[in-house]
């Protein structure tokens, strides 16, 4: 994979660094993965679009690696955490939670006779 990868390197013409080089670079150091939200949607987004052709058709699964990072942060994955450890896209604090009351209580409703 490695040669692959470098050979990818190599054909999208490593002189000049734009965002298909820097997220390319990351996904070959890290075993053909992307963190989402070690980069923005926006250079994601670029990186795809500045992916040459070949590299799109022969590519061992970098095209699909970005698509994952986009639709991980689309989902919501690489929100900021509040004080609580939840995940809140809002900013706002998170609901509290809902009183159940006791769960084996009594119903009043009796058992069927079972013969």
């Amino acid at each position: 994979m490695a040669a692959v990868i470098s050979v990818m390197l190599v054909a999208a013409g490593v002189a000049r660094a734009n965002a298909f080089e820097d997220v390319l670079a990351s996904y070959a150091s890290s075993g053909g993965t992307i963190a989402a939200c070690q980069f923005s949607s926006a250079e994601l987004n670029a990186a795809a679009a500045e992916t040459p052709p070949d590299v799109a058709e022969y590519g061992t699964g970098f095209v699909d690696a970005v698509q994952q990072a986009l639709s991980a942060r689309a989902a919501g994955g690489c929100t900021r955490s509040t004080s609580t450890g939840l995940s809140s896209g809002s900013g706002a604090a998170p609901a509290p939670p809902i009183a159940l009351g006791h769960l084996t209580g009594a119903t009043g409703a009796g058992v069927p006779p079972c013969w």
